[in-house]
């Protein structure tokens, strides 16, 4: 409860602050992908990495724990791969920045201060959501267009900032779509992160990579590590 009750309060600050406005125009789409530690960011690496097509001034926004210097790092390099690949065929890559989140519970943290870390996670949440990327700083890039996570926890309090967003208004409805991904490697059950997406309704988008997780309103994408089989862009030269 006091998650949905910190997201609402990121919502009333947002009003106070002036920062929550409908926006008429419609703004140009970039994309924000969510990074957990462990595999959860390398997973969603390997996915853009075979499956990114150039297009023209395209941004895409990572979002990294503060804490998470290894899913920086493995950011980092993809880039540059990214950048070295594309350029080698004399395509645009487009833009990216990197964001870092206050986790809101860190391991081996009190369950007594969980809710403060909480709630100023949701805060940063919120200022990673209105925040122009800085290579395109217009009114036109205000909003992501999707909001892609594939199960770490922070992922879900993402998505739910997001909905909470649409449900106001603040927030066009054609932006801050979501898509979650589950893990390949949940094969037999969804992860606790994808019970809470899909029984808060918060995934636009629900992919499952496993036969035996077909259900209502589930996606069925198998592998997507590996897909497509041919990529778009060579991955060598």
């Amino acid at each position: 409860m006091f998650v949905v009750g910190g997201s609402l309060l990121v919502f009333a600050y947002l009003v106070v602050s002036g920062v929550a406005r409908v926006v008429c125009v419609q703004p140009a789409h970039y994309v924000l992908f969510i990074c957990g530690s462990g595999g959860h960011t390398a997973e969603m690496i390997q996915m853009v990495e075979r499956s990114i097509r150039p297009e023209k001034s395209s941004h895409r926004r990572w979002a990294v724990g503060k804490d998470d210097q290894k899913s920086y790092e493995k950011v980092l390099a993809f880039e540059r791969r990214l950048l070295e690949r594309f350029s080698h065929h004399n395509l645009d890559s487009g833009t990216f920045d990197i964001v870092r989140f206050g986790r809101a519970r860190y391991v081996h943290q009190s369950w007594l201060t969980t809710p403060f870390t909480a709630i100023l996670s949701l805060f940063d949440i919120a200022r990673i959501l209105f925040l122009s990327p800085p290579q395109q700083p217009s009114r036109r890039h205000y909003y992501p267009g999707v909001i892609v996570t594939n199960g770490p926890g922070t992922g879900f309090l993402f998505l739910l900032v997001a909905r909470i967003l649409k449900i106001f208004r603040v927030v066009p409805a054609s932006h801050m779509r979501s898509i979650y991904v589950e893990s390949w490697a949940r094969v037999k059950s969804l992860s606790l992160t994808g019970k809470l997406i899909k029984k808060g309704r918060l995934a636009d988008q629900f992919i499952v990579q496993s036969r035996q997780l077909i259900g209502p309103k589930n996606k069925l994408s198998e592998n997507l590590l590996v897909m497509p089989t041919t990529a778009p862009v060579p991955l060598k030269g």
